[in-house]
């Protein structure tokens, strides 16, 4: 297993912050801001991270990037030595991230390459097992609680909370303790007495597989 450590000497990359950054905003103020026109469209605002644009934008940051976890960090804050065993590139990693950056993020930043896809912590690609240590994921929507206080995690809207290793699992893995046992057992049985078919979706989903 080759072993990789984020050189110092890299270009310092941006990175970003959390709940301690943000600031509340007015109707009046919001409208003059964000809706001159009298529309917003949050999903292509990159003021806006996963879970503001989930809460319809009524948390914002005072400065651009600064609060969402992919921005710019505060630099004022702790930074944590992160280790990720990457499973799928045969590799170990580690990189210095702050509490007000999300790690993956961090880690691309310096010129690490990570799994992922979404980037919202909606999917599961870049999921990983919390070996040691902690993160704060509020955003993992991707995960459920049961699964989070088993130590499954989201690097993509992870907040590092102390050093921590981190191991890469299948992204299979994640989505089948969450949800394919259902499907086994309901959606894909004809006879299910409480799950109504739908051919038509069960087709699409089977060539999107």
């Amino acid at each position: 297993m080759k072993e990789e450590t984020a050189a110092a000497a890299a270009a310092e990359a941006p990175s970003t912050s959390s709940s301690g950054y943000q600031r509340r905003m007015t109707t009046e103020m919001w409208r003059q801001q964000h809706e001159r026109d009298g529309t917003v469209d949050l999903f292509l605002n990159d003021d806006f991270n996963a879970g503001a644009k989930l809460i319809d934008g009524n948390i914002v940051y005072p400065e651009f990037g600064v609060g969402t976890g992919e921005g710019s960090s505060r630099g004022d804050c702790p930074t944590h030595k992160i280790k990720i065993i990457n499973h799928y590139a045969d590799q170990e990693i580690e990189v210095e991230v702050p509490e007000d950056r999300y790690i993956l993020w961090e880690a691309e930043a310096q010129g690490l390459e990570l799994p992922w896809s979404c980037r919202m912590g909606c999917c599961t690609a870049c999921a990983v097992k919390v070996k040691e240590g902690s993160v704060y994921q509020p955003e993992a929507l991707g995960v459920s609680e049961e699964l989070k206080r088993k130590g499954y995690a989201l690097m993509c809207v992870s907040f590092p909370e102390s050093d921590a290793v981190l191991e890469t699992v299948p992204e299979d893995e994640v989505y089948d303790l969450q949800f394919g046992r259902y499907f086994a057992q309901q959606a894909l049985n004809k006879d299910a007495p409480s799950v109504e078919r739908d051919d038509f979706a069960l087709e699409i989903a089977q060539m999107d597989e």
